[in-house]
């Protein structure tokens, strides 16, 4: 997929639906696509469902782990988390 240099990235109830291992490759390919300083947004639901590969916590648990995002601000509800990323200059 190519993103011709966009400059925002919004992830939001998306996650689930991939196995974790498929989640970060998806991810990677996305970021590899954004100019530094791009946004990234993600926000999904913390609850259960029988259609969920992976849990809220997990997608937000693997974003936080890629190396070419800083993690900008983030807040944790009862039922969604919310937080943003800024692609470093790498």
């Amino acid at each position: 997929m190519d993103l011709c240099g966009s400059d925002l990235l919004v992830l939001n109830e998306i996650g689930y639906y991939f196995e974790e291992k498929d989640w970060d490759v998806l991810v990677g390919s996305l970021l590899r696509n954004l100019l530094p300083g791009s946004t990234v947004f993600a926000s999904h639901w913390l609850g259960d469902s029988d259609d969920h590969l992976q849990s809220g916590d997990s997608i937000h648990r693997h974003l936080m782990k890629q190396p070419h995002l800083l993690h900008v601000s983030g807040a944790k509800f009862t039922s969604f988390q919310l937080d943003k990323w800024v692609k470093r200059d790498d």
